[in-house]
């Protein structure tokens, strides 16, 4: 009722008054925080809905929303009002920009008053690919040889894995054990090994790319090649002159050098075939102008041409040097008598026999030297066409006859001879020449000597002339 008062007939004038109570607008958020998990910095996450609601009897007005801290709006259907029991939706994403825990708010104003929704995420840095070292410098290396290994690293400093890795080398003599995979975790590291192993000499260089999600980084190789040590043997081959079987020819060296470059240490050296070697080279390094000595021997051990190979090896696979060996070998010269028997029959005292002769022929394979032949008992030499010299094959004769003891009638024995030529006789001894033979070897000469084989048990007898053929 609504009553007014005033100076007019019954005091007073009066209105009804009615109506309707409704409860005042509310407005409420849904769900009143968010948590985004976690995002790559730089990165979006998906979209999630806040609702917001009046959850009043009347309408409210809707002045603005406004986003605090990493998060952004995407999506917003909220008009400039929201009517009793009438809901919108704000949908919100986290946009880290810094890492490490981030949180914000989001804020509606309207008539009822600030409504807020907390919000939360975790920001985690980007993946890196550093790459260390971004050059390889390699020492001098052999040709044909591998280097030791030498270490580049992948390294991925942030929180996700860096993905999409490969390596590969360009052009080069380098080698590369890749220890990396496709993938490569947050805050871990991976391995490649690189090896040098060079073709040809000089400086050699190469290229090692490895590829990751955000492009390709290369590593930039060198190394300086030089010449393997390399055996060489200086004279290439050695002829030794002729040599008697079982003598020794005077030795002859060959010198060991480096015909490459670096150190060259000897680790053998064997000989085959007739000779023999020494060597100061065993162990030994042989570089730049110095170089060590082998002394090779020729021994034969049969006759002809003799041949070998001296072959010198160094420590390292390849190293390898040979030289060729030739000898001519003859056999000692060897003297033969022929007939190794002279028999001249039964002669009577005082008398002299017809002369017989004795080859002498050279059999060996070099000349004899021979002395003058000497002749015992009652044998006399009566030619000698023998010089100081037989060649090899080559023959000379000796003339001999036979005397007679001069002790007196019975004494001239068949198959005897006299120790004395004339009178007066020292002993009787066979006349036969056996085994009559000259030995070559060093000059010595065997002279023409009786054979005991014939010899008469008793010689006193022979001596009295009380016994005869």
């Amino acid at each position: 009722m609504l009553t007014i008062s005033a100076n007019v007939a019954g005091g007073q004038a009066t209105a009804a008054l009615s109506g309707t109570g409704a409860a005042a607008g509310a407005v409420v958020l849904t769900p009143p925080g968010v948590s985004f998990g976690t995002v790559t910095v730089g990165g979006t996450s998906a979209a999630q809905n806040i609702t917001i609601a009046n959850t009043g009897g009347a309408a409210v007005a809707l002045y603005g929303e406004t986003v605090a801290g990493d998060f952004q709006m995407a999506t917003n259907d909220c008009g400039a009002s929201l009517a009793a029991g009438a809901s919108c939706t704000i949908g919100m994403i986290f946009a880290p920009t810094v890492a490490g825990i981030r949180n914000g708010t989001l804020s509606v104003a309207d008539s009822a008053g600030t409504q807020l929704a907390s919000l939360t995420g975790v920001a985690a840095s980007k993946a890196t690919d550093t790459l260390s070292p971004t050059s390889l410098t390699f020492a001098a290396q052999m040709v044909g040889t591998t280097s030791a290994y030498q270490t580049v690293f992948l390294t991925n400093a942030g929180d996700t894995a860096l993905t999409g890795i490969s390596v590969a080398l360009g052009a080069g003599d380098f080698q590369v054990v890749n220890h990396c995979g496709a993938t490569l975790s947050g805050h871990a590291a991976c391995t490649m090994q690189v090896a040098f192993a060079p073709t040809a000499v000089g400086v050699r260089t190469g290229t090692l790319v490895v590829t990751d999600e955000y492009g390709s980084q290369s590593v930039a190789l060198s190394g300086t090649a030089v010449a393997v040590p390399t055996v060489a043997l200086t004279p290439g081959s050695l002829t030794f002159p002729l040599t008697i079987v079982g003598a020794r020819a005077d030795p002859q060296q060959i010198l060991v050098t480096n015909a490459g470059a670096g150190q060259l240490t000897v680790a053998s050296v064997s000989i085959t075939g007739d000779f023999t070697e020494t060597n100061s080279c065993i162990n030994q390094s042989v570089t730049g102008p110095y170089s060590c000595g082998v002394l090779v021997t020729f021994a034969p051990s049969a006759p002809g041409t003799r041949t070998g190979v001296i072959t010198v090896t160094g420590s390292q696979p390849g190293q390898q040097g040979t030289a060729i060996l030739t000898g001519t070998a003859v056999s000692p010269a060897a003297i033969t008598l022929t007939p190794s028997t002279v028999d001249f029959g039964t002669l009577e005292v005082g008398k002299t026999s017809s002369a017989q002769s004795v080859s002498i022929a050279n059999t060996g394979g070099v000349a004899a030297t021979l002395e003058v032949p000497t002749v015992s008992g009652d044998y006399q030499m009566t030619a000698n066409t023998c010089g100081a010299a037989l060649a090899p094959g080559v023959g000379c004769t000796v003339y001999g006859v036979d005397c007679v003891c001069s002790d007196g009638p019975g004494c001239a024995w068949r198959g005897f001879e006299c120790a004395g030529l004339g009178g007066g006789s020292a002993g009787c001894f066979d006349r036969g020449w056996s085994d009559a033979s000259y030995g070559l070897a060093l000059g010595a000469v065997a002279e023409l000597r009786p054979d005991p084989r014939r010899d008469f048990e008793r010689a006193a007898e022979c001596d009295a002339g009380q016994r005869g053929r």
